[in-house]
């Protein structure tokens, strides 16, 4: 999507929205939920100017799109659901008097070495997000709906398993073959974290998610760099929870499929949308 700057600093895209001829019902009323489908697909591309006046559908496109516009207070929901998410984590942290936590453990984890120097792309991880998050949130507001949905789902889903299946592991090595500064950083990364509550990784499963973010976003689709660049990045995050000890496989391969369930849910049926949309643009030029 293209953008123009204006004289006070808006930016609104190239590309308008018209909402004089919303898909209409039997009895000349909008169709609400078709509209608003188009309306997101217009948002969610990048669209930022929305055409409506007070004639339009008998005085009723104005208060039509102004309720749909409201969900998109993207900054306020993103501060809530973390605050929510925050307390909750904190709380779950803490434990409870008499909790019994179920290792989770596979021989698999046994196999895979101690390597400290994964501390590096596993503290990226914070920056990979973070980045993401803002870029998505404050910035080009594209894939921001995909984006925050797959965040909801994803925590909302380790919260109650740590809340009904309290679980920890206990693979972090108790002496360290080699003493530099990468194993001073684990050290530090052990104190802070502990170790319960890994079931799904989370580490694993937001990594994943940011590279769909990141590659499905339209301003980087056609930038190969990018695209590799993260995809390589999200494989190292992925890499580093278990070579650090900080996750088992079992978290990892949960944490992976998730994420795959989300990528279903949430941004394939876009890329469908799309190849809709693409294909009835061309056709029409034919004509």
């Amino acid at each position: 999507m293209e953008y123009r700057t204006m004289k006070h600093g808006e930016t609104p895209s190239l590309l308008g929205f018209g909402c004089m001829r919303f898909p209409t019902l039997a009895d000349g009323s909008i169709d609400e939920e078709k509209a608003e489908a188009l309306l997101d697909h217009a948002i969610e591309n990048g669209v930022t100017y929305i055409d409506t006046a007070y004639p339009y559908h008998n005085r009723m496109s104005e208060p039509f799109v102004g309720k749909v516009l409201k969900k998109y207070k993207q900054i306020i929901m993103v501060l809530l659901y973390g605050i929510f998410y925050i307390l909750c984590f904190a709380y779950l942290e803490q434990g409870r008097g008499g909790m019994v936590y179920h290792i989770i453990h596979t021989r698999l984890d046994d196999m895979i070495p101690f390597c400290e120097f994964f501390i590096v792309p596993y503290f990226l991880w914070f920056f990979y997000v973070g980045i993401t998050v803002f870029y998505v949130t404050c910035i080009r507001k594209e894939g921001f709906r995909k984006f925050a949905f797959s965040l909801v789902f994803g925590t909302l889903v380790f919260i109650l398993i740590s809340a009904v299946y309290p679980n920890m592991q206990d693979l972090r090595p108790e002496v360290f073959e080699r003493d530099n500064i990468f194993v001073d950083l684990v050290r530090m990364l052990y104190k802070t974290d502990t170790p319960t509550n890994v079931l799904p990784s989370l580490h694993v499963y937001m990594s994943m998610i940011t590279n769909m973010a990141i590659c499905d976003e339209t301003a980087f689709k056609k930038n190969r760099a990018v695209c590799w660049s993260s995809q390589i990045l999200c494989i190292l995050i992925v890499l580093s929870t278990m070579f650090l000890k900080q996750h088992s496989v079992i978290d990892v391969c949960m944490g992976i499929i998730m994420a795959y369930m989300v990528y279903d849910w949430f941004y394939k049926p876009a890329e469908t949308m799309d190849k809709v949309w693409t294909e009835k643009w061309n056709s029409s030029r034919i004509e």
